[in-house]
């Protein structure tokens, strides 16, 4: 996990941008609203030159940081494992330490940014466009009253971020990767390997198979006798707690669930939704034109082309106060289903539009929205909930040598029963276990770790969750009697006997097709509909579900050699009929995104060399370890994510 974080923050193009442009998305996205009051101001976390980096600043940053890497695919629940937090905390500091370095660098050397271009950019940013796509002055007003900001900081980080786009994004665009080099590696994994396949599973063999005597079976399991053995049984005591279980714990009082209720009236009294796409254009008869095409059955995308003067607008689940013009409003939730409507006269001047969805108005009660909203803060508040919990359920743990005085009102669940090593009951099924699958996993092995009376202790896991166990049986593994594996023995018999029979047909399928071919030795055979013939494989393209030592094989195999494998529950016949370079368009597809990563890399490192030159001329000073680990703490707890601490290993007291 921290490898995949540090390849995010420090190897990503993205993750450095990301961080200089982090106020401006911090703006559009609302995420930190009404949180500014959770960091001190009173001190820097740390100071460059005559400016410092304050914990509100910071706090913001990481909001945004853990913004982008849950949007880029890595799991919430991932940003609770030990170290990963500090990790993000680290990388973003770094980040913006060489913003500033940047900022400071570009002010030495006699950049200057005037107001136009303050202006210019700020009048660009998406988020304060309206849905003309036209800078909207107030929008931009409410974003920032919204997160507590005010124009003055928008000028100053705006500022900032245009004297860092001059002396490091700017330089960082110039690195350039050697096109010789990609082609090269382009052309080697796109190389196409035409291959010739057939899998014979073990379980689909068509041999007619005997019926074992009294005899083989005995041989049998005298020659498998491990093969025939009952496992190690154990009978535990289980107590534990986790998020979910001592959310459920918690009694939320009417009175919240009414004031939750009542801040989201608009969610819950949901009016008239309409779906609807517009073309707006000053020109009434241009108007005409396009609502005569449209009604002609042109499609959204020929008309934007048609029309290009026109300005598309599409929205989805609008309510009426989300529509700026009152005209156009009147229009679109008076407007028929599906048909074309208009022209309609606007405030702006004249509208086309088409209501494709219509949501009728639904309202949602207290009572009927009361469970959902218990288990949404439940939800929220079992992180932490656990967090000031765990210490009261070590001293409940080690207060009860047989895990039966554990206080209800804690939230941690009992459990108890029979298990062998690999969370089986004796039936045969997985064993009812609390928790998730990793803290089953963990109990299990704590339970087949631990001596038989030893004293119980919590064992914590990376997301706060804990658990003990008291074990107070043990049956030991002992062969069973042929009498009692019979029916086992019997059918791992046929198994072995199916698997030597298609051991069998593959061999002499090889034998023949070495003398000609693996597709001449299949023709006219009951095997010839399952060979899977002229398959393409390159180094980017595995043949579809074979097993890994099949799929790697084919690269080292010699053209017109065939191969036999067993692997994945079945023997693989292969022929690699070919090797043939790719089609020109598709080499240079994946030179493309050679290049562009390789060239991200190298801005990467291109960036990192300027930053820590920077650095050199004006050293980063004052840093407060205390007052980073707090803010960092702060912001990962006002995101609803539990700070963790190291897991404890399994079998320590």
């Amino acid at each position: 996990m921290i490898t995949a974080l540090r390849r995010f923050l420090v190897d990503s193009w993205f993750g450095r941008a990301l961080i200089l442009l982090c106020f401006i998305a911090f703006v559009g996205f609302g995420a930190y609203a009404g949180l500014s009051g959770s960091f001190s101001s009173g001190a820097d976390v740390v100071v460059i030159g005559h400016e410092g980096i304050t914990p509100q600043q910071l706090g913001r940053a990481i909001d945004q940081q853990v913004v982008g890497l849950e949007n880029r695919g890595i799991p919430t629940a991932a940003l609770a494992q030990p170290g990963a937090q500090q990790e993000i905390g680290q990388e973003v500091l770094r980040n913006m330490v060489i913003g500033r370095e940047a900022a400071l660098a570009a002010r030495r050397n006699g950049i200057s940014i005037n107001d136009a271009l303050i202006r210019e950019t700020v009048f660009s940013m998406p988020e304060f466009r309206n849905a003309r796509g036209q800078f909207d002055r107030q929008k931009m007003l409410t974003l920032l009253q919204r997160n507590g900001l005010d124009e003055n900081y928008l000028i100053s980080q705006t500022k900032q971020f245009l004297f860092t786009e001059a002396t490091l994004l700017g330089l960082g665009d110039s690195a350039q990767v050697p096109a010789s080099l990609t082609a090269m590696v382009a052309r080697f994994l796109t190389q196409h390997y035409v291959v010739d396949v057939i899998e014979l599973p073990f379980e689909a063999s068509t041999a007619s198979l005997p019926q074992p005597t009294e005899a083989q079976l005995h041989r049998f399991y005298d020659n498998h006798p491990a093969q025939f053995s009952a496992p190690e049984l154990r009978h535990a005591r289980i107590v534990a707690m986790t998020p979910d279980t001592v959310a459920a714990s918690l009694q939320v009082p009417d009175k919240i669930v009414h004031e939750v209720y009542v801040e989201r009236a608009r969610d819950y009294n949901q009016p008239e939704l309409r779906s609807v796409k517009v073309m707006g254009t000053s020109s009434a008869a241009q108007a005409q034109e396009i609502a005569q095409a449209w009604r002609k059955h042109a499609d959204w995308k020929e008309l934007q082309k048609r029309f290009p003067q026109a300005i598309p607008v599409s929205l989805d689940g609008a309510r009426r106060e989300d529509l700026p013009d009152a005209a156009l409003a009147k229009a679109v939730f008076a407007a028929p289903l599906g048909k074309v409507t208009g022209p309609v006269r606007t405030d702006s001047g004249w509208a086309v539009l088409l209501v494709s969805v219509i949501t009728p108005p639904h309202l949602t009660t207290e009572a009927q929205a009361k469970p959902g909203i218990i288990a949404e803060i439940q939800k929220l508040q079992g992180p932490a909930l656990l967090k000031s919990r765990a210490k009261a359920f070590q001293e409940a743990v080690a207060g009860s040598t047989n895990l039966e005085k554990i206080p209800a009102d804690l939230g941690a669940v009992p459990a108890s029963g029979r298990l062998d090593a690999q969370g089986r009951t004796e039936a045969g099924m997985p064993a009812p276990l609390p928790g998730t699958p990793t803290m089953q996993s963990g109990i299990v092995r704590q339970i087949f770790s631990q001596r038989k009376g030893a004293l119980p202790h919590v064992v914590t896991l990376a997301d706060g969750s804990a658990f003990a166990v008291l074990v107070d049986d043990v049956v030991p593994s002992h062969p069973r009697n042929f009498e009692e594996s019979q029916a086992d023995v019997r059918s791992a018999w046929l198994q072995a006997a199916r698997k030597r029979a298609q051991n069998e047909q593959a061999t002499a399928l090889l034998q023949k097709a070495k003398t000609g071919s693996l597709a001449a030795a299949v023709t006219a055979t009951p095997l010839a509909p399952q060979l899977q013939k002229d398959q393409v494989v390159t180094h980017l393209k595995s043949l579809p579900k074979a097993p890994q030592l099949v799929a790697s094989a084919l690269f080292r195999m010699k053209p017109g050699v065939p191969v036999m494998l067993e692997a994945g529950g079945a023997f693989w016949l292969l022929e690699v009929t070919a090797r043939v370079p790719a089609p020109a368009t598709e080499v240079e597809a994946v030179q493309r995104q050679l290049t562009l990563r390789q060239q991200r890399g190298m801005q990467t490192d291109l960036l990192d060399s300027l930053g820590q030159a920077y650095a050199h001329e004006v050293p980063p000073e004052k840093f407060n370890p205390a007052l980073f680990r707090q803010t960092l703490q702060n912001a990962f707890q006002q995101l609803g994510i539990a700070v963790q601490q190291p897991a404890r290993q399994a079998g320590t007291p």
